[in-house]
């Protein structure tokens, strides 16, 4: 299939579109992550996860 100039140039900035807003849905995505950390960077520690001690749970 050839495409016009035009065509090319369309097909190139939808191409560009749907690149950018790939990169802000994953860049939201890793704001939202690390905001839900406690100190906004570490992984949680072991205290303050919701899993009960070995042998108090049923």
């Amino acid at each position: 299939m050839i495409l016009s100039p035009r065509e090319r140039r369309v097909a190139w900035f939808l191409t560009q579109l749907v690149l950018l807003g790939a990169f802000a849905i994953g860049a939201l995505a890793v704001r939202d992550i690390v905001q839900d950390r406690p100190d906004g960077g570490d992984p949680p520690s072991a205290a303050t996860t919701m899993v009960p001690p070995a042998g108090t749970g049923t």
